[in-house]
């Protein structure tokens, strides 16, 4: 499944605060490997394959400039303008599955069973 959100021109902070540094890691347990640009946008802008680092998301998702030196990307905005959109974040997740304590099934609902439902990716 996957979401499509609006990003403010303040949630590259979260991007830069919370999943860079590793606090919003809690499916691999590790920090993450700092992101990149990528993309034909990336490419155009000549920016592919660099780190997004706090500073180029600044820029451009901030202020709609370029990430490498802060010059205008055609009309920027402000920081503080409610009605700007900076982008969308795509969020990527599985389908929630469903189970039921069914015992005819043979297959009763219990923390044993559901661990290894989960190591096979059935949940």
């Amino acid at each position: 499944m996957m979401s499509l959100t609006p990003m403010a021109p303040s949630a590259w902070r979260y991007y830069a605060e919370e999943i860079a540094q590793g606090r919003e890691d809690y499916y691999a347990r590790s920090a993450e490997r700092p992101g990149r640009f990528v993309g034909r946008g990336a490419e155009s802008l000549g920016v592919s394959g660099r780190e997004a680092d706090a500073v180029a998301l600044e820029r451009l998702f901030g202020h709609g400039t370029d990430p490498r030196d802060g010059a205008p990307l055609g009309r920027s905005f402000s920081p503080e303008d409610s009605r700007a959109v900076a982008g969308f974040a795509l969020t990527f997740s599985p389908p929630l599955c469903r189970i039921r304590d069914n015992g005819a099934t043979g297959y009763p609902f219990n923390r044993s069973n559901l661990e290894g439902w989960r190591l096979r990716g059935l949940v």
